[in-house]
């Protein structure tokens, strides 16, 4: 994303932030925020201000790894591929 102006990096953090939280919500089923949190390592505040509308706080390499691995709708590829992150294998 590094060939974006400022507000143009903002704008494209905001439309991958908007997917992964749509994967999310499809993803986790009938599963409660509360309990997903935990089941993806993480405090259910954090969960909740990677789920709030217009939201740029990008998830951690290993969170996403966490969703890819916790989300039967998704990969970690997918989410890597989300916010433009190389992973080396």
């Amino acid at each position: 994303m590094s060939h974006f102006s400022k507000g143009e990096l903002q704008m494209e953090t905001k439309k991958a932030v908007a997917s992964l939280q749509k994967i999310i919500k499809e993803g986790i089923g009938d599963r409660s925020n509360s309990f997903f949190a935990g089941e993806i390592g993480i405090t259910r505040e954090h969960f909740s201000r990677l789920m709030r509308k217009n939201s740029t706080n990008t998830p951690t390499v290993r969170i996403l790894n966490t969703l890819g691995d916790k989300l039967p709708n998704t990969s970690r590829e997918e989410l890597y591929a989300l916010f433009d992150i190389k992973v080396e294998n």
